[in-house]
């Protein structure tokens, strides 16, 4: 069974987009939670003030259990102050295919977000508008980067891309510039909303 990633957003505070090292103790003490496999967090490239916490669980039973255990999450949260300042909903459970993480360890992660739009929700099956962004990961993998796709947990008409590049740049020139990737992104606009995030992960370990 493919492990399960969750995905939160918070506002960062100023000593964390300062050194975001910080957030070590918390992330030391996460880490021993049971379940838990890996951690990647990074400041949005867009914005600073929002910072990525990425946990890559067993399962989402596992986190639950982990959420549900007041003592621990709440020695997390405490940890946590220090780097935070607050929640950025919605919190996203997605199992990627491939079962790869290594789109979080490129320089760039890009975390594309599809929607069938709301003016079309009940005439578009929502599988045609995964496999568009199922075009994208395809491509990407066959020219040996990495790439991944999932729905989430939370929402199975939100589909979730997770794509390495070295830097936002290089997204923009492949969306722009690609035959395959100007043709996708061209489509995707027909049936789809779709937002775009990038991130500079880093491993914690």
């Amino acid at each position: 069974m493919p492990r399960v990633v969750e995905l939160a957003r918070f506002g960062t505070s100023e000593a964390y987009q300062k050194d975001t090292s910080i957030i070590k103790p918390a992330l030391e003490f996460l880490s021993k939670v049971k379940g838990c496999n890996e951690i990647f967090h990074g400041l949005k490239a867009e914005d600073p003030n929002i910072m990525f916490l990425i946990i890559v669980w067993d399962s989402v039973e596992i986190h639950h259990v982990f959420m549900n255990n007041k003592e621990l999450a709440g020695k997390v949260g405490q940890l946590l102050a220090s780097s935070i300042t607050e929640f950025k909903p919605p919190l996203l459970h997605a199992a990627f295919s491939p079962d790869s993480l290594s789109p979080f360890r490129a320089p760039i992660t890009e975390f594309a977000y599809s929607s069938v739009k709301p003016e079309l929700i009940g005439n578009v099956d929502i599988k045609e508008v995964g496999s568009r962004l199922q075009v994208v990961v395809d491509k990407r993998l066959a020219d040996n980067q990495s790439a991944a796709l999932g729905r989430t947990l939370e929402d199975d008409s939100l589909t979730v891309g997770i794509l390495g590049w070295d830097s936002v740049q290089a997204h923009i020139e492949w969306a722009t510039k690609d035959p395959i990737g100007s043709d996708v992104v061209g489509k995707f606009g027909e049936v789809s909303k779709i937002v775009c995030e990038h991130v500079a992960l880093k491993k914690f370990s």
